[in-house]
């Protein structure tokens, strides 16, 4: 992605590997709608931008994923919203699966 949109806080919505992909669709103003997509499945996962310039990205699995499964979409998750420059904190129920190091 070029370094000026970067700068002006641009982030891309979309992000394919060979494996996976993660697009983020934006539902409501804050409020998004997250697919993920690994061998053949796709889940459709609620989120919501936080933060001042809406900078992170708030995931919540579903309880009714097996922790198994909830685990790779997190670490999937974790890979591509990295690539695509957002914070995020991941969550199944209670329990926080993933969080950046950023503040």
């Amino acid at each position: 992605m070029k370094a000026w949109l970067r700068a002006l806080g641009f982030r891309r919505q979309k992000y394919s590997s060979h494996i996976f992909s993660v697009e983020i669709k934006t539902m409501v103003r804050e409020g998004v709608s997250i697919v993920y997509k690994r061998e053949g499945i796709t889940l459709e996962l609620g989120g919501e931008r936080t933060g001042r310039n809406w900078e992170r990205i708030q995931v919540s699995i579903p309880l009714d994923i097996d922790l198994t499964q909830a685990s790779q979409v997190a670490r999937d998750l974790v890979t591509a919203l990295n690539e695509m420059n957002y914070e995020y904190d991941i969550t199944r129920g209670l329990e926080t699966l993933a969080r950046s190091k950023r503040p």
